[in-house]
């Protein structure tokens, strides 16, 4: 792991690239106030999870025509009471490289403000490459507190491409890569019109 940190008494700021991390994505389904809670890694969801077909794991879709909610083999397209398994969460897991970018509160403690900074990173990324970073994405992780003082809050971008592609890694050559980044998107937003 290679990191860089700014040391100073009024912001908490550094970097570090993770060349070797697993990502475990969870898609828990539409936010549903009615449901009950989920809680995963200290964080709370509402959401009722996916309704799949028993036979041929086809999602089912609400308030559809349900032949049409199966594959065509499947022996539950006709029955008018299908064999259903409810409240699946769908799961995926992969190795790649990664940025971790340790946030100040003043950018997590405000939603815009932390979208605003996800925007402004992407544009400097892809000023930064000169072309398309389809497959950057980016997450929010948490760090509880170990009991003495808050916990961190971290902006992480992975590459999508398992086992990554090598563009995360050029951000962290030296120490000026990332930095280059954002004063790149900065510009770039300067000098843009509709500010």
């Amino acid at each position: 792991i290679k990191a860089f940190s700014f040391l100073s008494t009024e912001i908490a700021f550094g970097f570090e690239i993770v060349p070797k991390v697993e990502i475990r994505e969870i898609n828990f389904g539409k936010k549903d106030p009615s449901s009950s809670v989920t809680t995963v890694a200290g964080i709370d969801f509402n959401a009722s999870g996916f309704d799949l077909c028993a036979v041929c794991g086809k999602v089912q879709k609400k308030g559809a025509d349900q032949s049409q909610n199966h594959a065509y083999y499947c022996s539950q397209r006709e029955k008018v009471d299908p064999e259903i398994i409810n409240g699946i969460y769908l799961y995926r897991e992969f190795g790649s490289e990664a940025v971790r970018i340790l946030l100040p509160y003043s950018i997590t403690a405000n939603e815009t403000n932390m979208q605003s900074f996800i925007g402004a990173m992407f544009l400097g990324l892809k000023e930064f490459w000169e072309g398309k970073i389809d497959h950057i994405q980016s997450t929010f992780m948490y760090e509880p507190s170990d009991g003495v003082g808050p916990g961190k809050s971290f902006l992480v971008f992975y590459d999508t491409v398992p086992g990554g592609t090598g563009y995360l890694q050029q951000l962290l050559d030296d120490e000026n890569s990332l930095i280059s980044a954002m004063e790149k998107s900065v510009a770039r937003m300067k000098a843009c019109s509709c500010k």
